[in-house]
């Protein structure tokens, strides 16, 4: 019964991990193809600068949210199937603390560029003070955990 149980985690556990890396990969292929049709409108001048900063910093959103589904799904690989070999050392995950610790990197990474999307298409409201409050607490927050599990 055990034996069964331990395979059944660990193909549950695989499939999850594809699946995000699945995931991951397609918001990444559709953040890249977001950043060429940017590029084809500087290129041909069809979108002014403002338009082209807000669809260049979306894309750049899109990808970096790839890259975070991605490192989710190594992490889980490696976590509870097995070791990937040939990965870069920041990438070889052996405890969940620093799976933990990878993800709120980037997630303060992705939630900057989110930021800086909206202050660019910001109308002059005080909105985007509360909303950039929102995001500092989130950010100091993450940056507090980050210091606290490096101790």
């Amino acid at each position: 019964m055990g034996k069964i149980f331990h395979w059944l985690l660990k193909g549950s556990n695989f499939f999850t991990s594809m699946l995000f890396c699945v995931v991951g990969t397609i918001v990444l292929i559709f953040g890249g193809y977001e950043i060429l049709l940017a590029a084809k409108s500087i290129l041909y001048h069809t979108k002014g600068a403002e338009k082209i900063i807000v669809d260049v910093l979306k894309a750049l959103d899109l990808v970096f949210l790839g890259i975070v589904i991605q490192i989710l799904g190594i992490g889980v690989y490696e976590l509870f199937v097995g070791p990937i070999e040939n990965l870069p050392e920041w990438l070889t995950i052996d405890k969940f603390d620093q799976l933990k610790g990878l993800l709120v990197k980037a997630s303060i990474t992705v939630v900057s560029i989110s930021f800086v999307g909206r202050a660019v298409t910001w109308n002059g409201g005080e909105e985007i003070m509360h909303y950039g409050i929102g995001i500092g607490a989130i950010i100091a927050a993450l940056s507090y955990f980050i210091k606290v599990k490096g101790k």
